[in-house]
């Protein structure tokens, strides 16, 4: 069974960061619209002050920012899972995925590709500080396929990958599972 390449769109970078910017804004005022309302007996000492304009653009930034390298780590994780279907193993030649993911960009590098035959973990750590790290994790195991993606608790620049045992996923100290 032959998997088609994904349709090549030269703008796809471009069009991820309007989504997510667009998911972000409305995220955004949604939270302010219930803080808004929270009770009015709250005495303003309670109350912090709103970040800076500069805050908080660079919040949504970073972000979209970290939601790209979310969804560029989750890619290449489905990417080795039909990789696996089809050769019976997985690979650290991330090219043989058929998906059109830059390995290093101005804000992530994807490194420490482990893979065998039955389980591939790997890391998207930050370029920048503030910006958090992914990890993630394919395994299949009795023809059973199980993914995992895992993201730094605060930003940093590194992070665990995760481990495999006893047939079940589990993030490295200082991540939380995202996805899988």
């Amino acid at each position: 069974m032959a998997i088609n390449q994904p349709f090549n769109v030269p703008f796809k970078p471009i069009i991820i960061f309007c989504i997510v910017s667009l998911l972000c804004a409305c995220s955004s005022s949604t939270d302010q619209s219930a803080s808004e309302s929270s009770s009015p007996t709250a005495s303003s000492a309670d109350q912090s002050a709103p970040p800076s304009p500069a805050d908080a653009q660079t919040d949504l930034v970073n972000k979209a920012r970290n939601t790209q390298a979310k969804v560029e780590i989750g890619t290449l994780l489905r990417g080795q899972q039909a990789y696996q279907l089809e050769n019976g193993k997985f690979t650290t030649d991330l090219s043989a995925l058929g998906v059109n993911i830059e390995l290093e960009s101005d804000n992530h590098i994807i490194v420490g590709i482990e893979a065998g035959e039955t389980v591939v973990t790997m890391k998207a750590t930050a370029k920048e500080q503030g910006l958090n790290s992914y990890a993630g994790g394919v395994s299949s195991v009795d023809s059973v396929s199980e993914r995992i993606l895992c993201e730094s608790n605060q930003p940093s620049q590194d992070i665990e990958p995760p481990t495999f045992e006893e047939g079940a996923w589990a993030c490295g100290s200082d991540s939380q599972k995202v996805e899988g």
